[in-house]
């Protein structure tokens, strides 16, 4: 299984794997239907017949597969309320969603891609809930915010001054002692079920820690990520929920690597204390989408001018406000499954065309350049590797399932193979799994947007990207990078490209408008 400093995630809605055409308001719409056995058909050729019979480009591929990804996130499996959409309004934790498949199906899931030395994330929803609690012994277990004996409690907010906790239509967790209607806590002596002794037992922390459990020893999870920490607004809690995975995982292997698990929070301010108190492993990086995307547009971003948007994207350690301390502790990600908020989220394809960029191509592949060679663990939201788009309003974004159809246009096809053979270098070059990064060339002639960076550690061999943010192509027939590394040694190659590169190149090849260049000697 690979390390977290080589991890490349693959984050899919499992609905989203397949979609069917139906009849909604007199239009023609694609509605998501996908389940455990539709992902597996994208690991497995064999699984669920002629997937994609009659498209040439694709028929009986393993699409996934073939992208190389070493790491699932399937967005939360446990059986939640609506029928398809992402699966966040949980209702039974302990079980697989019934629409999406069951136990065995997902375990099946699970086999192929460990067989695939792939790791399996999946996505956990304990901020609020619709389960059978919520009727059977409410004060125990959710709280009303607004009652009156709740008034000082402190489950009524978000975690660093967020403001009131919200339930998006469920019920929130109560993560402190419950109270009665005097508002005097009540403490709770019963069956512990971590422990197995009778014991002090906080409803809600035993119940949570009891579906971590089934789920990590049932279907083998390698990773977790937490969703909407500042909702959960209990950092005691998830510590211990942490703690409580990391003992599970340990249990399993004689000498555990504890380079190859993780549990990653999604709190999208960054409060890195959630790291540095050791609550968490890593959180999402929504910075990097923010400044990707600033940079696509030859802009700045947070108030930062474009060379220090570009030196903190490339390096999350470099953020003043947010320094990560490591890349295995930044999940970075161009999209993820949130695509509702207008331009600043929605996927690239929809990006790019509402900012103005003809070339899809060149523009797509230039942003995968970056991604997949900065500092942190990529995540790539499913259907991005081929620069898919989104067909359903914002009012229907948890219904927009992948066209995977959309891979055998010749241009995304190329996209595809392009990403493939980045995600390829990404998972085995030792350079990118340092947090070692030297700017070693920005081009001021050219308002800053021309810069050259390497990445690697002392004695690692080096990976040097050059980057050209401009729509114009270098003048003349070569361009000088100085103080380029290790320029004496044989067999530098340029891996975007797949070819070698003549020892009287190296540090001064051209480059075109929007290209990002991938240089190393480094064999493999």
């Amino acid at each position: 299984m690979p390390q977290n400093n080589h991890m490349v995630i693959y984050e899919l809605p499992t609905s989203w794997s397949r979609y069917q055409h139906v009849q909604q308001n007199s239009q023609d719409v694609e509605i998501d239907v996908g389940t455990f056995t539709d992902v597996l058909a994208l690991f497995d050729k064999t699984v669920g017949g002629k997937k994609f019979n009659g498209i040439s480009a694709i028929d009986n591929e393993a699409i996934v597969a073939e992208l190389g990804i070493n790491a699932l996130e399937l967005l939360p499996p446990a059986d939640a309320r609506p029928i398809g959409q992402w699966g966040y309004a949980t209702a039974n934790y302990y079980a697989t969603d019934f629409d999406l498949g069951t136990s065995s199906q997902l375990v099946a899931l699970v086999e192929k891609i460990h067989s695939q030395n792939t790791r399996f994330f999946t996505d956990v929803v304990m901020a609020f809930g619709h389960e059978p609690y919520v009727y059977i012994d409410f004060k125990q277990f959710h709280l009303d915010q607004n009652a009156p004996e709740e008034k000082n409690s402190p489950d009524r907010w978000q975690s660093n001054d967020g403001g009131a906790r919200d339930g998006y239509g469920g019920r929130l967790w109560r993560y402190s002692w419950p109270v009665d209607a005097n508002a005097k806590v009540v403490v709770t002596s019963s069956y512990d079920p971590e422990s197995g002794q009778v014991a002090n037992v906080h409803p809600s922390w035993a119940f949570h820690k009891g579906h971590l459990h089934r789920w990590m020893t049932s279907f083998g999870v390698d990773g977790l990520r937490l969703d909407s920490i500042n909702n959960v607004a209990n950092y005691d809690f998830i510590r211990s929920y942490k703690e409580y995975a990391w003992s599970i995982y340990n249990s399993r292997y004689p000498n555990a690597d504890p380079s190859k698990f993780l549990v990653i929070g999604e709190e999208l301010s960054d409060p890195l204390n959630l790291i540095t108190s050791g609550t968490l492993n890593a959180l999402w990086n929504e910075g990097f989408q923010r400044r990707l995307r600033a940079t696509l547009l030859g802009n700045g971003s947070d108030d930062d001018n474009f060379e220090w948007t570009v030196r903190k994207m490339v390096n999350c350690t470099l953020d003043y406000y947010h320094p990560f301390a490591d890349g295995s502790q930044s999940l970075n990600y161009i999209t993820s499954h949130d695509t509702g908020g207008g331009r600043a989220k929605e996927r690239l394809y929809n990006f790019l065309s509402h900012s103005g960029v003809t070339d899809m191509e060149r523009r797509a592949k230039f942003a995968f350049a970056l991604f997949l060679t900065a500092v942190g663990i990529p995540m790539i939201f499913a259907g991005e590797e081929f620069l898919d788009q989104m067909d359903r309003s914002d009012d229907d974004k948890q219904s927009d399932p992948v066209n995977y159809e959309r891979k055998s246009e010749d241009w995304r096809t190329r996209i595809f193979n392009y990403v493939a053979n980045m995600v390829q270098f990404r998972k085995s070059c030792p350079a990118l799994g340092d947090n070692d990064t030297e700017f070693i060339h920005v081009d001021q002639s050219r308002g800053g947007k021309i810069m050259a960076w390497k990445r690697g550690g002392q004695g690692k061999i080096p990976v040097v990207v050059v980057a050209n943010f401009t729509d114009q192509d270098t003048e003349g027939s070569e361009y000088v990078v100085a103080n380029w590394p290790d320029k004496e040694k044989g067999g530098w190659r340029e891996v975007t490209q797949q070819r070698d590169v003549p020892a009287e190149w190296v540090g001064r090849e051209p480059l075109m408008h929007w290209e990002a260049k991938v240089y190393t000697y480094w064999s493999g």
